[in-house]
């Protein structure tokens, strides 16, 4: 099971817009994160209002697997 098929069984009612940023990779989450910076934080501030440098880039997304220290991954 990969972490796009855990996402969405965990949230399975993404609209189009998520879904893609799921399943799209980077350019996709951009084009989300684009649409979502005028809208308000539960806090009242919209990200814009917030005023974050425009260099600044989320951390990639990569596959995490569980387990303790010195176990041999799968």
């Amino acid at each position: 099971m990969n972490g796009t098929t855990v996402l969405t069984e965990k949230w399975p009612v993404l609209g189009r817009h998520e879904q893609a940023a799921v399943e799209d990779g980077q350019a996709a989450l951009d084009r989300l994160l684009d649409r979502l910076a005028d809208t308000p934080t539960p806090s009242g501030p919209t990200p814009r209002d917030l005023d974050l440098p425009t260099t600044a880039r989320l951390l990639p997304l990569v596959d995490v697997r569980q387990g303790g220290a010195g176990t041999t991954p799968r």
